[in-house]
């Protein structure tokens, strides 16, 4: 009975690190997800507020405060997941200042108006673009927000950062529409933006410059090796609404994002998970001298059944559905319904495996992908922006999508199926 009692004591020690586990993974998610699907819980109010054009000059201002975003903190923001405990506060206090300075080129270089000439969607934004600098620098603040509650397990505080933004946002869109979508969306990032950075302040442990330079330093890969491909696939996925803006207008940018963000939501979401749960996996399956190769075709193929079955329901109710949830201010036909959602799946069952390049060592893949992606992404879109129609737009743009990701899909059963295990440490 003495030896019993322990044994049983440390089964159910073990058995309530389940529940735990699970719940924290469910926060986790909750952050994630609960921000877009209060945004597509609003969407039927908003779609009868504003009208397409709106929508689509909001799509076009976030597309440039994305790419900013992406390396506002020169991708040191990363790297706290990954320092000792010894150096976190150095690493945070690297990213704040990283964005600081960014903040800071970025208003000095909008001053000079240098940008507006070259850069034809910062043109297109007029005196908007004067936001971008302020939204990116709080959209920073997120990021180092969300990594440092993620580090300290601190995981409804990582939940409310992730999805604070899109609450308020529909809260001051519904409330306060005389003030237009761009300017709510404007205020919403920046309580939340100045919130985290409060609460930032108060939780990093002040320290010497000496020792955020020398960490800095340390950790000089993220900007020069990271922060570039980086911003090569913010720059790329944000390419088709920066043409379509550039080329068609506001109103068919709005169509566009609209559909995207009803209809793509659950199969991205879904994306999301199995990403996560793959790059665990995938890991740990290197570092133990297996192949991922099986876990990547699983993987694929429950994500392609989605899509599927969502192609077949946007064929057969798309329309319906779409009419009934956005009204009559808005295009839902099925052809393009079917056009404009046929690259986001594709894309959706093909990118939560992107991470097997990283989780097996092979970085180089990886990178030399993402500049061909950009390289054709860009090439293509501005042939087809200055040649075709709107809905030929997108037949290419479709073309070039499944094109590189099914190179992409070869490429990551080549790494899975070619590893060896002299590779792991």
């Amino acid at each position: 009975m003495g030896q019993f009692l322990p044994l049983a004591l440390s089964r159910h020690r073990e058995l309530m690190k389940i529940p735990n586990a699970l719940n924290r993974a469910a926060i986790v998610a909750l952050g994630v997800g609960l921000g877009p699907l209060v945004q597509l819980l609003a969407m039927p109010v908003l779609s009868r507020i504003y009208m397409p054009t709106e929508f689509g000059h909001l799509a076009l201002f976030l597309s440039v405060v994305s790419i900013v975003v992406t390396v506002s903190c020169l991708r040191y923001e990363g790297a706290i997941q990954v320092v000792k405990d010894s150096e976190v506060e150095a690493i945070a206090w690297t990213a704040l200042l990283s964005a600081g300075l960014l903040f800071l080129i970025t208003v000095a270089l909008l001053l000079t108006g240098l940008p507006q000439q070259r850069i034809e969607s910062l043109l297109i934004l007029g005196g908007d673009a004067k936001w971008v600098p302020a939204v990116a620098l709080c959209g920073a603040m997120i990021l180092i927000g969300s990594n440092i509650t993620m580090r300290e397990g601190r995981y409804v505080r990582n939940a409310a950062i992730r999805s604070s933004q899109s609450i308020i946002f529909v809260l001051f869109a519904i409330a306060a529409s005389e003030l237009g979508l761009l300017v709510t969306s404007v205020l919403a990032s920046l309580v939340v933006g100045l919130g985290v950075f409060i609460y930032l302040i108060r939780v990093i442990r002040r320290i010497p410059f000496s020792d955020i330079r020398k960490t800095a330093k340390k950790y000089l890969e993220y900007p020069m090796l990271v922060a570039p491909t980086s911003l090569l696939d913010a720059a790329a996925l944000t390419l088709p609404v920066l043409f379509i803006s550039g080329s068609y207008g506001f109103e068919s940018t709005g169509h566009y994002t609209q559909i995207q963000r009803l209809i793509g939501a659950p199969i991205l979401m879904a994306g999301i998970v199995v990403g996560q749960l793959f790059m665990k996996r995938s890991g740990e399956l290197f570092r133990s001298g297996h192949s991922s190769r099986t876990l990547l075709w699983k993987s694929v193929g429950i994500l392609s059944v989605g899509a599927i079955a969502l192609l077949i329901g946007l064929a057969t109710f798309g329309e319906v559905v779409c009419r009934a949830i956005l009204g009559d201010a808005w295009r839902v036909d099925t052809k393009f319904l079917l056009i404009v959602m046929t690259p986001l799946l594709f894309r959706a069952v093909v990118s939560p495996i992107t991470t097997i390049t990283l989780t097996h060592g092979r970085i180089r893949v990886g990178t030399l992908w993402q500049v061909y992606y950009f390289a054709s992404t860009y090439l293509g879109l501005l042939y087809a922006a200055r040649t075709m129609n709107f809905e030929k737009f997108l037949i290419f743009y479709a073309i070039i999508e499944i094109v590189a990701y099914s190179l992409y899909l070869i490429l990551a059963d080549k790494v899975a199926s070619n590893f060896s295990g002299k590779h792991v440490k």
